[in-house]
Formats: structure tokens, sequence, C-alpha cells
């Protein structure tokens, strides 16, 4: 708000009304943050002993009674649950796909304060506040992960990003430039190496097969051509999985020998035509 003087009032006075408007917002921003915090606490404390509660939200081991409008307030999917004649408004509770009663107390604290431990469990978490639409909380999740890669976390992490309903594409980015940066140290883990081989999919068999070339993981090896002999098509229409072929002729050959052999058991002229089309295409990329 600006505020006009006439030429006749004397410069003392302007600064004392500057004074008194600029001391007037700062008590009243200083009452707003002590409310705050004093309904922060409040709700806190109504969580904790659950006064009033009128809705259980229910994990595998415990349950915990809440208050529903609060709920609503949060996650769009508990609101229509509890506004429409569904099964949670009539019984008054709900079963979240979470089995952690550590990752249900974290997501109601958060619900109740807006604030929780995070790192406690991160990517499970993120999970429920994601199905649960509370966009904030995935954010806050997404971003305490993306600075926090650690070896100790980083198969759980690229599983988080394998999910393609997540659509954590940065993350996934951010994930694999650590396994790039850390690949000696991850390839002697048989976890991780278990996790390579069952984890291979068309979006990300580039990433996985050129670690298994380069450290000779044997079995993360065959379970990748495996999926291109059964989706040699697809495979090979990837984009990163291209540039793989470009810099390595031997498994250029490999390819071409598969794609040979099935080219002489077929008998259905739709899929020879698209075998030869595939073989044209790695031999131009060789």
């Amino acid at each position: 708000m600006e505020i006009f003087f006439y030429p006749t009032v004397p410069e003392c006075h302007k600064i004392s009304v500057k004074i008194f408007y600029n001391t007037t917002a700062q008590l009243n921003q200083g009452k707003v943050h002590g409310r705050t915090r004093m309904l922060v606490e409040n709700l806190s404390e109504l969580l904790m002993i659950e006064t009033l509660s009128d809705f259980t939200v229910k994990a595998e081991t415990r349950d915990f009674r809440v208050h529903h409008c609060l709920l609503s307030a949060l996650s769009p999917v508990l609101s229509r649950m509890l506004q429409c004649d569904m099964r949670e408004k009539n019984e008054n509770e709900v079963s979240l796909p979470c089995e952690d009663p550590v990752v249900l107390r974290e997501l109601l604290n958060y619900i109740y304060t807006g604030d929780c431990a995070i790192a406690k469990v991160p990517h499970e978490l993120f999970k429920i506040a994601h199905f649960l639409q509370i966009s904030e909380l995935c954010d806050m999740c997404n971003n305490f992960l993306l600075q926090n890669i650690t070896i100790k976390n980083i198969i759980e992490t690229l599983k988080l990003c394998d999910e393609e309903q997540y659509e954590l594409n940065y993350l996934g980015k951010k994930a694999k430039e650590f396994v790039k940066s850390n690949e000696k140290t991850l390839v002697l883990d048989i976890e991780f190496e278990n996790y390579l081989r069952l984890s291979i999919t068309i979006s990300n068999i580039a990433f996985i097969l050129k670690i298994a070339i380069d450290y000779d993981l044997i079995k993360v090896y065959h379970s990748a051509m495996e999926l291109i002999k059964q989706e040699s098509t697809e495979v090979l229409q990837n984009a990163d999985f291209q540039k793989l072929l470009v810099s390595n002729p031997k498994l250029s050959v490999s390819i071409l020998e598969h794609i040979l052999i099935k080219m002489q058991k077929s008998d259905d002229p739709v899929r020879l035509d698209e075998e030869k089309t595939i073989l044209l295409l790695v031999i131009s990329l060789m």
C-alpha cells in the first residue's frame, strides 16, 4: 500500500507513520506465526491422543484413529471415497496399499502438521502420497531422494524410477548417473546384480546391457538378450539401444546372428518382412 503526503507535512511525521506501519506489520506477522505454530502443535496432539476421532486408517499390523475431515482436505482420493457412497464412507475406515505402519504414521504426521520424517521411509512415503494424490508430499519426497542418492538406497531408488506411472524421469537420470560413477563398487553387490537381471525393460535395456558387457555379468547379459529375442522390433527402435549398437560392434554381430536364425525358421511372410527390416536397421548402425 502506497501512502501519499501533502508537501506541508513535516518530514518527522512521515518517518513516524512509516515506523508505525512497519512495526504493526511485524507484530501482526508474529501473531500469525504464533497462531500457526500453536495450531500445528494442537493438531499433532490431536493425532497422538485420537481425541474426537471418527475414522480408521488400517495398516497390516496397526490401525490409526483419525479425523476424516483432515484426510479429505489433503487428499482428493480420500475426499472422493468419503463423499461418495463407497465402502470407506459406510464403514468409516480405509485400508491403504501400505503394509508398514511407520509409513502411515509419517503420512498422517504430514496430513496433520505439514511435516514428517521423510528420511525414515522416503520411497514408500512417495508411493502412498502418489496414490492419495498429495502432490506437495510427493515433491518433498522426490527432492529428498534427489539430494540423498547413496550406495545403500540406489536399488530402491532405481526400482521406484522404473515405475512409469510415477514419471520420475529426472530422478531416474540422476540415479543412473550415480550408478555410472559407482559401477565398480555396485557390480560387486549380488543384490545389485539381481536387480539388473530382474528389472530389464525396453526402456532401460541399453543402460543395463552396457553394464553387463563392461563387467562381464553373464546372467544379466543373457537375460537382456532374451528380451531382445522376444521384443527385437521394439528394442531396436529404442534410441539409447541404437547408440549402444553403434559403440559395440560385437553386440551388433550377436543380434544379427539371432535375426538370421529367426529368419531361417520363420514361415510367416509378415514376420519375415519385419525381421528383414530389423536386419537392415542393425546393419545400418554397424
